[in-house]
Formats: structure tokens, sequence, C-alpha cells
């Protein structure tokens, strides 16, 4: 992935990244340093509603940990809430003692962060990672109202795009209907490209 976006982003001028679903911040970290390498003053904006995932409370401490030891704090920023509506944890999944059915009155998280980013930047993102919630249904929503944010050639990068999350495999075999030309798969990782 890295190779990929050396060589299709613009060197000249600070890059402006996208990423939804930061769990504990590895592959948000990852983005914002290539981001960075490829210039100095890249921003990556994360987007995660920073619930119980996987048994660890309050992820986004983590990820701010993980950004500060890895000297990426200044190039990206961290926004607590849904890419699109609220949806139920840890793909519905119970995990120890926390089971998200239970939990999701409870759970409070702005909503539609994507569309209300593109009130105030469309079309500025050079690059978007999306590894957030793993419906089908939700994660075109979330394409349809990222696809504005995007520069034209702007690179989207897709996980779990693989036999064991089917939905999102079809998703991206299908992103093209959606804006944007897909480029490579390694069958876990999908690259697309804004048209």
């Amino acid at each position: 992935m890295r190779e990929h976006l050396v060589a299709l982003l613009p060197a000249n001028t600070p890059l402006i990244g996208l990423h939804v679903g930061n769990f504990v911040g590895v592959s948000l970290s990852f983005l914002s340093a290539t981001l960075k390498h490829i210039h100095q003053d890249s921003l990556v904006i994360g987007v995660d509603p920073n619930l119980i995932h996987r048994g660890i409370i309050n992820p986004q401490e983590h990820v701010a940990a993980l950004l500060t030891a890895c000297g990426l704090q200044r190039n990206t920023m961290l926004i607590a809430g849904y890419s699109d509506t609220k949806s139920i944890s840890n793909d519905g999944v119970a995990w120890n003692d926390y089971n998200p059915a239970d939990q999701f009155a409870t759970e409070a998280g702005c909503e539609r962060v994507i569309s209300h980013l593109d009130r105030l930047l469309a079309p500025r993102c050079h690059v978007a990672m999306v590894d957030g919630n793993h419906e089908a249904a939700y994660l075109r929503r979330e394409l349809a109202a990222l696809r504005p944010l995007m520069h034209p050639g702007g690179i989207l990068v897709l996980d779990d795009v693989d036999v064991y999350w089917e939905e999102l495999k079809e998703v991206f075999d299908q992103v093209e209907t959606l804006g944007f030309r897909p480029i490579t798969t390694d069958n876990r990782v999908g690259l697309a490209q804004a048209i």
C-alpha cells in the first residue's frame, strides 16, 4: 500500500487523508506516517466513535498514545463520532462481559461525520482508508458520502475485502458504481482511485 500511495499521490503539496475505524491506531499511524513521508505537513483525520471494542475501553486513548510515540500527533486529528449513522459496536459480537446489543442504547457519539466533513473540506482528501463498520450497506453509504470529499484521482483504501468478509469484498468488486476505479487488491486490502 505504501508503494502505491507514494507513487500515486502528489509530493509537492501537503496531503489530507481520512481514516475511518481507528481501533487502537495501528493503521491510522501507518497512514499518517506514509503521508508525512510524502509531505511533512500532511494531515490525516481519524474518525471513530471511541466505543469499547474487543475489550479495549477508551480506544482513542491508545490511539493518541501511539500517535505521540510515533511522532505523528501533529499530523493527525481525531474525531470521536460515527462516520455515518449510529451502528452497533464490535460488529455485533459480544466480547468478554460486553454485549453490544445490550449497550447500544447507552452508547453515544456524533453521527454523519463524513457528510459534515464534506461541508468543510470538499474536495480536499487525497487518500481515505475505511476500516470501520463491516456491513455492506453501511460501507456503501460511507463511500457515497466520502466520494465528494475526494480529489479527482484520490486513493481509496478498503480493509478486509477478503473471503472472511465477503460483503466487503463484494462492495470492493462493485466500487466503480460508487465513483472509484479499482487499482489493486492483495485479497485483504483493496485500493481504488476516485474517478
